[in-house]
């Protein structure tokens, strides 16, 4: 019985760290992902846009990004996946 227990206890230890392995492979490759697409982004709304994209794919989400310029809000990016209001602070 102690040896099925403890079996199972390294079991569902080794399990929860694939799980974590997993998790942050993923990260990492969204984030050398996102390097390599930013590096190539020369205007202001090209990184802007791969940004909310990036976020969109980490968070699951759909984003929608607002400027703000001199304590107003801009006019959100024209995008139907967008959901979320994310804000940009200048």
């Amino acid at each position: 019985m102690i040896v099925s227990f403890l079996t199972s206890k390294l079991a569902s230890r080794i399990k929860k760290s694939a799980e974590n392995s997993s998790n942050m492979i993923y990260i990492t490759k969204l984030l050398l992902e996102t390097n390599q697409m930013l590096q190539s982004k020369i205007t202001k709304s090209e990184i802007i846009e791969t940004g909310c994209n990036q976020l969109s794919n980490l968070l699951k989400r759909n984003i929608k990004y607002y400027d703000i310029s001199i304590h107003v809000f801009g006019i959100p990016v024209n995008d139907e996946e967008h959901e979320i209001n994310l804000i940009y602070l200048r």
